[in-house]
């Protein structure tokens, strides 16, 4: 894990998190809680057993953003959930095909290495790659 606390390694334009989130930032951790960035998991998410659930209320694009070299080097299995869908270019980005779930704002995003999972799953992927 990188040293410092998340608010002090947050930057502009890096993380996917910039200046406007270290208010809220600051705040969580002042009510006690625990704030990390997936970056600092990345020795955890390893493989293709892999999994992420991305549930952050319309922020995916920055979690998708500041996640980007872990997807790109760990390569996880991910469900998220988007109304706007504003992250699918950061996983596209990191060769990821998305897969609609039955549920609207559901998400199966699968490396693209491993996007045949998705057609044994009897999905039809949104972004093909």
């Amino acid at each position: 894990m990188s040293s410092g606390s998340v608010i002090d390694r947050l930057r502009p334009g890096r993380d996917g998190m910039g200046e406007d989130m270290r208010p809220l930032a600051a705040g969580c951790a002042a009510r006690g809680h625990h704030i990390r960035l997936l970056a600092d998991f990345q020795a955890e998410i390893r493989g293709p057993h892999s999994v992420l659930k991305i549930d952050v209320e319309g922020a995916e694009a920055r979690v998708f953003a500041g996640a980007s070299q872990v997807l790109r080097e760990a390569r996880p299995t991910i469900f998220y959930e988007s109304f706007d869908r504003a992250g699918d270019p950061q996983l596209s980005a990191a060769g990821y095909v998305t897969f609609p779930l039955e549920e609207n704002s559901n998400y199966l995003a699968l490396p693209a290495e491993r996007s045949a999972l998705g057609a044994q799953l009897g999905l039809r992927p949104q972004n093909p790659a």
